[in-house]
């Protein structure tokens, strides 16, 4: 048999805690969303 993990799903009513945890407890580095707003629609 073969397992694997692929997500896990955590609801906080404080995310940038959370996001702390990532970062001081797991050792993650935050990846911020590319913003690249511009053009005519704006």
């Amino acid at each position: 048999m073969n397992i694997k993990f692929a997500h896990t799903n955590i609801i906080a009513n404080d995310w940038e805690k959370l996001a702390q945890f990532y970062v001081n407890v797991l050792g993650y580095e935050p990846v911020y969303p590319e913003r690249d707003l511009k053009g005519e629609w704006l």
